[in-house]
């Protein structure tokens, strides 16, 4: 999935690599992450070059030793490869992944409240000065930060400690579907905010992508049917055949995990 140009400091075509991998019910869509514990924290909105490292560091050599097969079938790393490449060239907006398979990705982001009120970003691009702008631009998407019952006890005129306990407490959630305007640019500002708040590696804030919508669904046809365009070729703007359409349309491949008893 591609994003806006303007969606990060970079200006760049910023991508949301999908994967589908075979489970026993089906297809399973997924976000591309690489092995646990390699996986970057916050999560990232991908550079095309990036996207193919992510692969190369995982993916593409678990193919070359056959731990990883593409529609039961064996493929080399540089197939693999190639077959991303072709994806990504191809690769679709929020609101067509959503509309041509019911796939929707969430940006979730969550901080202490007070700890980002007034935080500033490390871009001087971005849109919003504060992280205060940018909440209330996203108001409507505002899930925490509500008023706790112990916030609003008052003890001799003071608030109680245990209100000033809560509010150090309450956390701001944001949930941003990439289809609204501006929101993987909300993602990528508020992530520095964060960052700059609170200390790049605290744990104290998130900022997560969620795939969400009908990321199970029944095998697809064959990327290797003989009707394909991966087999045969098409010419540029020519219409792939409907078989193939779902997997070549966006930067993803239906992929199926082989492991080999030892």
């Amino acid at each position: 999935m591609a994003l806006p140009h303007d969606a990060t400091f970079y200006n760049d075509t910023r991508y949301v690599p999908i994967v589908f991998d075979a489970v026993p019910d089906g297809v399973q869509a997924n976000l591309l992450r690489v092995r646990q514990g390699l996986q970057p924290r916050p999560d990232e909105l991908l550079a095309r070059y990036e996207v193919f490292a992510r692969l190369c560091a995982d993916r593409a050599q678990r193919a070359a030793y056959q731990s990883l097969i593409v529609d039961a079938r064996v493929v080399t790393p540089e197939r693999y490869l190639k077959l991303w490449r072709e994806a990504v060239a191809q690769a679709i907006t929020p609101t067509q992944l959503h509309d041509e398979h019911g796939l929707s990705v969430i940006a979730c982001l969550e901080a202490p409240a007070m700890a980002v009120r007034g935080a500033t970003c490390s871009w001087t691009s971005t849109p919003w000065p504060t992280f205060d702008e940018l909440r209330e631009e996203f108001a409507a998407q505002l899930l925490g930060e509500e008023e706790s019952e112990e916030e609003s006890v008052e003890a001799g005129g003071e608030t109680s400690a245990q209100a000033r306990q809560a509010r150090r407490a309450r956390q701001v959630r944001l949930e941003l579907d990439l289809r609204l305007d501006r929101a993987a640019s909300a993602m990528f500002y508020a992530t520095s905010m964060f960052s700059r708040a609170l200390g790049y590696d605290s744990d104290q804030w998130q900022a997560r992508l969620e795939l969400r919508g009908a990321v199970l669904r029944p095998q697809p046809a064959s990327l290797f049917d003989a009707d394909s365009d991966v087999e045969k070729g098409t010419q540029r703007g020519a219409k792939r055949p409907a078989a193939t359409s779902t997997l070549r349309t966006q930067p993803t491949c239906q992929e199926g995990h082989h492991v080999h008893p030892h």
